[in-house]
């Protein structure tokens, strides 16, 4: 499933020097959407692909994939109208729109990583030596954990039925991204405290999300930056585009 999105945060985001409707932003010359679609559609893991978003604007796009999702609003609405659509038998895939980078072997190597584990969320973190080895001019956030620096991937496999789950915390997480007080409140002070004096590991966030919010969630350790590399403003498009063959 391809995270769309849509123009609703159109005057905020031009306010704040952000690209709105990303899956359309053009990059020599094809639609940013076509290039994770291109990559996705590579994969040998991948059976369909669903866009979520707005018809509006995606045109002949459409024909490129396996059916459209007519976005209902916020991250976590648009993948339970998804689950509701697709239904909740087989792992979905989460994709963002803004990853022009992807390659099919990136989505094959998390994947096949994801199956040597039980989890309900998969979610791939990349390391700072990684990233700036390979795009050094290109600029991440990274998370100082026991193992080394680290940045999160634009994709996650999720398993439907841990939906409900996933739900409340997530929805949290989203809205108070930005909000370290509340975000605190939502994964414990104590967590948060350890965490800000480098005292936490991968597997420490993974036992704590499971015993607070009843989810077995797996980062998966990725080999491939392209994932992590997002286009967010105008000159990510100038910094990524040189990269794209």
């Amino acid at each position: 499933m391809i995270l769309a999105g849509d123009e609703k945060d159109k005057d905020k985001d031009n306010e704040n020097g952000f690209l709105f409707n990303k899956a359309l932003v053009e990059i020599q010359g094809k639609a940013m959407i076509q290039y994770i679609i291109k990559a996705l559609r590579q994969s040998d893991a991948i059976e369909e692909i669903y866009v979520v978003g707005q018809l509006e604007g995606l045109g002949s796009t459409l024909e490129e994939v396996d059916g459209m999702i007519l976005a209902t609003g916020s991250i976590i609405d648009n993948v339970e109208t998804a689950i509701k659509s697709l239904g909740d038998e087989e792992p979905l895939l989460i994709v963002t729109c803004d990853i022009p980078l992807l390659r099919a072997e990136a989505v094959n190597n998390f994947i096949e990583q994801t199956k040597r584990y039980e989890a309900d969320l998969y979610y791939p973190v990349i390391s700072r030596f990684l990233c700036q080895e390979k795009y050094p001019d290109v600029k991440r956030t990274y998370v100082t954990l026991k193992e080394g620096l680290f940045t999160g991937g634009n994709l996650f496999l999720l398993n439907p039925m841990a939906m409900e789950s996933l739900d409340q915390v997530g929805r949290g997480m989203v809205r108070y991204r930005k909000n370290p007080l509340q975000m605190a409140r939502i994964l414990g002070f104590g967590f948060l405290l350890r965490f800000m004096l480098r005292q936490v590991g991968l597997e420490d966030v993974e036992r704590h999300i499971e015993d607070r919010f009843y989810i077995r969630a797996k980062a998966i350790i990725s080999d491939y930056p392209e994932i992590g590399n997002d286009i967010d403003r105008l000159e990510d498009i100038e910094i990524l585009g040189k990269y794209l063959s």
